[in-house]
């Protein structure tokens, strides 16, 4: 047996293992003889390369020539939602189309094909937005519609133009009564949001639109529709609060609340609290306004300020909301003098008749609005006289103030 020369060589010192101690703390694995060729194969421990991936092949299917085989349960779901991204897209983009045309539109007036192209538009309105396939708006596409336009009323444009526009896409359907209902449905909402969201500017574009159409069913639809939205909820919720800084920033508007959303269901403390910050942060505004719209005005004080000097006497306890309530009813009883049409406060005599049954705070402001009405010539004096002069109740009639106005016509009867 051949074996290496020279004594103790240094790998008999260190054996090749073997199944002693295998698996060891000192246990290295096997080794190749030191004289052994080295191997193009790599070391065991290495992981083996992973194979490269191949390419499936479509599979063999029973199916008959020329129909492709199932598709799995989830495709049908990813299909109907790119192809809901896409309508959605498309739409916003028809919508953008349409509202660049009206801003177009708007100053071009004086082009002879104005009119002309004005209808088309108004076609496409209908047909792309308004009403596709004969269906209303759905909700994702109102939403598209609501939030493109608040971005346009959130651009600085001019007043002109802005109106022209608004009216261009909302109200210029008023001969085609669906039409302009669909329409107005959308808008509705439109207002609503926009309150919430402090885009102030299309009331003032909503009054301006009224006050050339006075009859038209919108004012008493988007009236209720705010009412429903900001009034009804409890006053714990403070939703009310949304309608305040309408007095500031749309007084147009808010003269039209007042005098169309007015009436016995929307009694209670929000109408109170609105009320009498809108009416007594500047009076004079409101009343310059009442005087040059005469229907309005006839409209408010026959119906809305009736109501008002009621629920002023109502109220059977004193703080600053009932307080600046009752101060916003003098202020109108007082200064309605001047501006016409003159008003008689018929409903007075009404709360003449439960007047004892008042109490301190009631009867008070209830003093305080009637010797108001006297002095502005809006107590209806005569019907007074004719339902109370043989009266003996109710005692409040033994006040100082009604005496003297039956002093005064025996006086003038009698001379």
């Amino acid at each position: 047996m051949n074996r290496p020369r020279g004594g103790n060589p240094a790998h008999f010192n260190n054996p090749r293992g073997s199944g002693r101690n295998r698996g060891g703390p000192g246990y290295r694995g096997h080794r190749p003889h030191p004289y052994q060729q080295p191997s193009n194969r790599p070391p065991a421990h290495q992981s083996k390369p992973k194979p490269l991936p191949t390419t499936s092949q479509p599979r063999l299917t029973n199916a008959p020539t020329g129909r492709l085989p199932p598709a799995p349960p989830n495709a049908a779901r990813t299909n109907a939602l790119e192809i809901l991204i896409i309508k959605k897209q498309q739409f916003r983009a028809t919508l953008k189309t349409c509202l660049e045309a009206a801003k177009l539109m708007s100053k071009q007036k004086s082009d002879l094909n104005y009119q002309k192209n004005y209808m088309a538009l108004q076609s496409k309105l209908d047909e792309l937005i308004f009403a596709q396939n004969n269906k209303p708006l759905g909700i994702q596409q109102e939403l598209e519609l609501i939030k493109l336009v608040t971005e346009f009323y959130k651009e600085e444009t001019p007043a002109t133009l802005r109106y022209d526009c608004f009216y261009t896409i909302f109200l210029a359907r008023e001969a085609n009564p669906r039409l302009h209902e669909r329409r107005i449905k959308t808008l509705i909402r439109l207002a609503s949001i926009s309150l919430q969201l402090g885009i102030y500017s299309i009331f003032d574009d909503l009054a301006t639109f009224w006050l050339k159409s006075s009859n038209d069913q919108s004012i008493q639809l988007l009236i209720d529709r705010l009412i429903d939205d900001f009034l009804k909820p409890p006053p714990v919720y403070g939703i009310f609060t949304v309608l305040q800084p309408l007095r500031e920033r749309a007084l147009e508007f808010s003269c039209f609340f007042m005098t169309y959303g007015i009436n016995d269901n929307v009694y209670g403390p929000q109408i109170i609290n609105i009320i009498g910050l809108w009416l007594t942060e500047d009076l004079v505004d409101v009343l310059e306004f009442f005087n040059e719209h005469q229907e309005l005005a006839k409209r408010f004080g026959e119906q809305a300020l009736p109501l008002l000097i009621r629920w002023d006497v109502e109220h059977d306890k004193a703080n600053e909301e009932i307080d600046r309530f009752h101060c916003a009813i003098t202020g109108i009883i007082v200064q309605w003098d001047h501006k016409p049409p003159t008003i008689t406060l018929n409903s007075l005599l009404d709360l003449i008749k439960t007047a004892d049954q008042l109490n301190e705070h009631q009867k008070s402001r209830f003093m305080d609005n009637v010797s108001n009405a006297i002095n502005t010539g809006m107590f209806p004096t005569q019907k007074f006289l004719d339902t109370f002069t043989n009266c003996d109740s109710p005692r409040i009639l033994r006040e100082k103030t009604f005496s003297r106005i039956f002093e005064k016509a025996f006086e003038e009867k009698y001379g």
